[in-house]
């Protein structure tokens, strides 16, 4: 009942932030809501991304598992799993122009899986001590990535093949959430 209950709460937020934004007018007393939990194992759901091209594809994490759905929630597949190892999940976030890319922020670096086979690529590791921990992703296009760490952001201008630390930030400043300006995208708050 719990986890009933749980998924069902986080399928209702998913749902006002991904269908309805901006949109929100009925009366959410004579609305009907519906548990979407078909294949969710993981009671600990935490993170939501949407695809940004086709609304039905949503990915969604707990703290070691990511889900998708290709069907607006109706069901779920387990595509990718740290259980069993000691990697948490602490972002996660669709590419903007290539929405096969997903991008997954762990307490040990960042990485990026697309396509059928869904095979992870670790783009970004610790440099320091705590800047492994991706606590937020951005990104402009499949070359701009921004991560917010323990330790600051950092930037690559490559697909993460380089990374560089942002500036005017202090040392040891946890960045746990990054906003783009909508009409220039080289603001970031």
């Amino acid at each position: 009942m719990q986890k009933n209950l749980i998924l069902a709460l986080f399928v209702i937020s998913l749902f006002f932030q991904i269908v309805l934004p901006g949109t929100i007018t009925a009366d959410l007393r004579d609305m009907v809501w519906q548990v979407a939990d078909q294949g969710i194992r993981s009671t600990d759901m935490r993170i939501v991304s949407a695809d940004p091209v086709n609304a039905d594809t949503v990915y969604a994490s707990s703290m070691n598992t990511v889900y998708k759905t290709s069907d607006s929630g109706d069901t779920w597949k387990e595509i990718v799993s740290f259980m069993g190892t000691e990697r948490m999940i602490y972002a996660l976030a669709v590419g903007n122009e290539n929405t096969e890319a997903l991008y997954i922020g762990t307490g040990d670096g960042l990485f990026r899986t697309g396509g059928t086979d869904m095979r992870l690529e670790k783009i970004y590791s610790s440099v320091g001590k705590q800047e492994g921990k991706v606590l937020s992703i951005a990104s402009n296009n499949e070359d701009y990535l921004y991560i917010g760490t323990g330790d600051g952001i950092f930037f690559t201008k490559n697909r993460g093949r380089t990374w560089e630390m942002g500036r005017n930030i202090p040392n040891d400043t946890g960045v746990y959430h990054i906003g783009r300006d909508g009409d220039d995208p080289q603001i970031m708050y």
